[in-house]
């Protein structure tokens, strides 16, 4: 069983969810070092999968979130590491690799997630296709009716 680590949730509607403005407020240094103590924590865990993100869009706030991966890398290089943006195409996209350009392509996603509100078993695909390099996952299907099962 692997435990999803949603150790950067960055939150629905600024402020009303989640540590985005937190995170907006935090120098940079700060995220980094947040980072280094997550990795050194969790290393010897064999079940962990790290999450970066979730529910909002990351542009303002990038280099902060590469500086929470750095982090975790440094000390901890064993676990896969994902990326969610918003769910929707208009916030960062559903899948990992929708939010390359705006994180600036980072080598640090190693496992390319889908996140859902419709469409899972298109955007899923294009997932897995995107490149070999990454693995492939459904995180969650908010349609919360389906009874189809990741692929």
């Amino acid at each position: 069983m692997y435990v999803i680590l949603s150790s950067l949730y960055l939150g629905y509607a600024e402020g009303v969810q989640g540590w985005y403005s937190e995170i907006a407020a935090a120098a940079t240094a700060d995220m980094t070092s947040y980072g280094e103590y997550l990795g050194n924590r969790y290393k010897d865990y064999d079940n962990i999968i790290w999450l970066l993100g979730y529910d909002h869009d990351p542009t303002a706030i990038a280099g902060k979130v590469n500086a929470v991966a750095g982090g975790i890398l440094a000390n901890d290089t064993n676990h896969l590491i994902t990326y969610v943006g918003g769910g929707s195409v208009e916030v960062g996209g559903p899948i990992s690799t929708d939010n390359l350009a705006v994180l600036g392509t980072p080598s640090w996603i190693t496992l390319n997630s889908a996140y859902l509100y419709s469409s899972w078993t298109t955007y899923l695909k294009a997932a897995y296709d995107y490149s070999q390099r990454y693995h492939s996952s459904m995180l969650r299907d908010c349609t919360r009716t389906s009874t189809a099962r990741p692929i």
